[in-house]
């Protein structure tokens, strides 16, 4: 959907659909664009933490977040 996001390790993808990840436990976070409940996901193969998922959020003009992925570009591109 957009290559415009960061993430911690730095350039991140805001996906509509991703594969061969497990969603870890849901939590608050508060981020640049509010607050909101997300799940880190990790890789089904190796377990590296590789983005997360937005379950909620608190802001009407940040919900099209909502039950989408934020895939981060280091994580991904070293994964084994």
């Amino acid at each position: 959907m957009s290559k415009d996001y960061r993430g911690k390790t730095g350039d991140a993808y805001l996906m509509n659909e991703v594969v061969n990840v497990f969603e870890g436990e849901r939590q608050t976070r508060y981020m640049i664009t509010g607050k909101y409940v997300v799940c880190d996901i990790f890789c089904s193969t190796c377990g590296a933490l590789v983005g997360w998922r937005y379950l909620k959020s608190e802001k009407s003009n940040q919900q099209y977040k909502e039950g989408k992925y934020i895939l981060e570009l280091l994580p991904i591109t070293q994964c084994r």
